[in-house]
């Protein structure tokens, strides 16, 4: 009994491409950009330690020195979408602490100011993968400033009034002067989290990369994404290629948060993920749970003549992939195309081998997605599956009776050697710091779209 020498055979032609067509569309709402520098801007206390870092001019009436900012918040942040430009709205809290070197009263000052900064910026000069976040308007709305003395005394009036005037145009100057600095830092942690390089474990690497300068529409802010595979093996990188048709940026339709896919991406993973060699097997029901039935149905159709010169009627079968694996999106789902040969082979009297018959499969695939710890992945069940022969050593004129167990040799024995290497799932950053929980998966158009 022959036992497995290999894995599936694959026929195409893994050949590098120049990667000029983005493999991922990403919309997202205000709402979301909202969410995203709220996250950015407090991440490791960026903005606060910024803040924090001023230095605050003495205020030489009512002789106050030592001024810091020692606690800052931010509850809240609103950004509104234009057309080529984002508004961003940042509402603070400051603390800040100093010595009110006063005869009377005297002691330690506590400040508390709430701000509202508005500020306009636009993506600019884009290059290797790397743009410009511009801030070209800032303006501060201080909301309230309440000043006070430790130990809730209370600072006159006459003090009171010029201190903070004092203050506020000094933050005012200081905080618009530090916050393009900011932003260039949240342009950097963004565009770091896009041009990303993740492992594929031993099948290689998937390589996520900036395609153009985001386009910012009242309606949203449109990102797009090249996406590449490199080889472990060759170290060959696999692009989509320039003859590809583009998807759209998806549409929102409700949601704050969507991401597209083209096809091909899933056509080159497909193809990382497939393994080389030819698959030989016995025909045994310890190797797949239809082999009897199959070997039935190849006797059936052997010619009277044939027979005696096969005395044990004992098939060994081997599988190629015969063209690269395609899938297609559509409204009513998604489905991959695979063509394999299954060929059957028999020892004769003298040793020798026949081949008793060599049969094409065109095999339609359901592929359902699931996203799961920042990967999707793909699991592939049999649709449909049309079987031909291509060629026959033993005299065999039609295909009755086989159709039930090559199906089932497709699902025992061809399915698993996709779907265990498409659950290691395609990892996906976090565009903008922004994960991607408790979504919808859809086909719009010839794209997959995620929203969440």
């Amino acid at each position: 009994m022959w036992k497995i020498l290999g894995v599936l055979a694959f026929c195409g032609l893994l050949s590098p491409a120049d990667g000029t067509i983005p493999g991922i569309s990403v919309a997202l709402s205000d709402d979301e950009m909202s969410q995203a520098f709220k996250e950015t801007l407090t991440q490791d206390d960026l903005l606060a330690n910024h803040l924090k870092g001023l230095t605050l001019l003495d205020i030489k009436y009512g002789n106050v020195v030592g001024l810091s900012i020692v606690n800052v918040n931010l509850p809240a942040v609103k950004v509104v979408l234009l057309d080529g430009a984002a508004e961003v709205n940042l509402y603070i809290n400051l603390i800040i602490t100093g010595d009110a070197l006063l005869k009377r009263p005297s002691g330690l000052l506590s400040i508390s100011v709430d701000l509202h900064v508005r500020l306009i910026y636009r993506l600019e000069n884009f290059l290797d993968s790397e743009l410009d976040m511009k801030v070209f308007e800032c303006a501060i709305l201080f909301e309230a400033v309440d000043t006070k003395l430790y130990g809730d005394s209370v600072l006159p009036p006459l003090l009171r009034t010029p201190l903070q005037q004092s203050l506020v145009t000094d933050l005012q100057q200081q905080i618009c002067n530090i916050l393009p600095i900011v932003f260039d830092q949240v342009e950097q942690i963004w565009t770091d989290g896009i041009n990303e390089v993740i492992s594929l474990g031993p099948y290689g690497n998937v390589m996520f990369q900036l395609a153009e300068l985001p386009w910012i529409t009242p309606k949203y802010l449109g990102i797009n994404i090249l996406v590449s595979f490199q080889l472990s093996e060759s170290g060959i990188i696999i692009s989509i290629p320039k003859s590809a048709a583009t998807i759209e940026v998806p549409s929102l339709d409700g949601h704050d948060y969507c991401v597209a896919f083209h096809p091909e991406v899933f056509n080159i993973l497909l193809r990382v993920f497939v393994p080389k060699l030819p698959l030989e097997l016995s025909n045994s029901p310890a190797v797949f749970s239809k082999a009897e039935e199959l070997k039935k149905a190849i006797v059936a159709l052997l010619p009277l003549w044939v027979l005696p010169d096969l005395p044990t009627h004992d098939f060994h079968l081997k599988i190629i992939i015969r063209a690269s694996p395609r899938i297609v999106f559509d409204k009513n789902g998604s489905t991959v195309t695979l063509l394999l040969d299954v060929g059957v082979l028999a020892k004769k009297k003298d040793e020798s081998q026949l081949s008793v018959a060599v049969l094409r499969c065109i095999v339609s695939l359901k592929a359902t997605f699931s996203l799961v710890d920042a990967k999707l992945t793909v699991n592939l069940s049999l649709s449909k599956n049309v079987i031909s022969l291509v060629t026959s050593g033993a005299g065999i004129l039609h295909l009755a009776g086989l159709q039930a167990p090559i199906n089932n040799l497709i699902e025992e024995i061809v399915l698993p050697a996709f779907n265990e290497p498409l659950s290691y799932g395609l990892p996906l950053p976090e565009f903008l710091g922004l994960p991607l929980v408790n979504v919808a998966i859809k086909m719009v158009g010839n794209a997959l779209v995620i929203c969440k």
